[in-house]
Formats: C-alpha cells, sequence, structure tokens
C-alpha cells in the first residue's frame, strides 16, 4: 500500500513505500515472523492512558530510553483499528552502505529496523523497540517524553501439590472434651 503522506516534519507531502520495498533496513518475512513470535512471548499489552504508557510484560526490561537513528526520522504514527498501527519513517542518505531509495516507509508492528532492532509496539507520537534485549523508543519531532510504567508478570505458574484449604484428618463428628480423671488419693 502506497499512502500520500507528509514526508517530514516541515509538512512537505509525498508517496510512502511499504517496509518492504527497503527489506535491507526493516528486515525480511521470515525475520518479521521470528520478530512477532519474540513480542508475543515477552510483551503482554502495552496501554496509553492519561498519564502513561503501561508495558505488561514477562522479560528482565527497564524503562524504555529514548533513541535517536542517524537518517531515521519518526514522521508520524498512524493508530488505526482497521489497518493496524502503522508508522511513518523518514529514510534519508545519511545511512551508508543502504541500497533503498531515501524516503517514507510505512513501519508496523513486528517489523525490523537494522539487525539488531524489533518493532514491538506502535503508539500515537511513539514507537516502542526492543534493540539487543533493551526498550528504546522513537518519538515524533516535538513530542514530550513520556512517562512509563513497566509491569512485569512471571511466565510461569506455581501449581500447589495438594489442596491446601482442608485438613488431613477431617472428621464430621465434633471432639468431647476431655476432663481429668478424679483422684484416687492422695500423692506423697
Amino acid at each position: 500500500m502506497i499512502l500520500a503522506c507528509p514526508l517530514s516534519a516541515s509538512g512537505e507531502t509525498g508517496q510512502a513505500e511499504p517496509s518492504s520495498a527497503c527489506s535491507q533496513l526493516f528486515g525480511e518475512e521470515d525475520e518479521h515472523k521470528q520478530n512477532m513470535k519474540h513480542r508475543k512471548k515477552l510483551l503482554i499489552s502495552v496501554q496509553e492512558g492519561e498519564y502513561c504508557i503501561e508495558v505488561l510484560h514477562s522479560a528482565d526490561w527497564d524503562t524504555p530510553k529514548e533513541v535517536a537513528y542517524v537518517g531515521l526520522e519518526l514522521v508520524e504514527t498512524i493508530v488505526d483499528e482497521k489497518s493496524g498501527p502503522q508508522a511513518l519513517i523518514q529514510v534519508s542518505g545519511e545511512i551508508d552502505e543502504l541500497e533503498c531509495d531515501p524516503g517514507t516507509y510505512i513501519v508496523e508492528v513486528d517489523d525490523s529496523i537494522g539487525d539488531d532492532t524489533r518493532v514491538l509496539a506502535i503508539l500515537e507520537d511513539f514507537v516502542l523497540l526492543e534493540e539487543n534485549d533493551e526498550l528504546k523508543f522513537l518519538k515524533t519531532e516535538g513530542t514530550s517524553s513520556p512517562v512509563w510504567r513497566m509491569i512485569w508478570k512471571s511466565s510461569w505458574k506455581l501449581l500447589k501439590s495438594r489442596d491446601s484449604s482442608r485438613s488431613v484428618h477431617q472428621s464430621s463428628h465434633r471432639r468431647k472434651s476431655h476432663t481429668k480423671p478424679p483422684r484416687r488419693g492422695r500423692r506423697r
């Protein structure tokens, strides 16, 4: 799909290409499938709230850090339930050895950015990334950095070995209270 879109923050318009038009930078289809499997294993959800962005995960991740790449600019994000979230990323000619044409590309969740970065989520004005097992984010120009709330959830469960709510020797009869037998004589 080719979209008419802004090509830069200055408002120039043009057409955006799908990320597959630059697979050298954004990855091949098999990489996208591996990225999706990895994301589904570790990332449970990302929710934009009124005061923060909540990341529910089962990985060993710290709070995401802002990242800027030479030759890449996040121009806009499109969060649409019908087509899914998309990010428009401007690629300039500043990236050495890149065989793709400079321009704007439509990036989606599970795309790659380079060899070691995967797109985990696309939110309004932000793209959440995982780079070498660390969370990073891109933001559109002029957007303030968000507050992140990291919520860890274990990926495994403890099983009870037996029903601990029941006593081993439950009886339906009440025990009689024991009374001491009367003494039969004095001790001396």
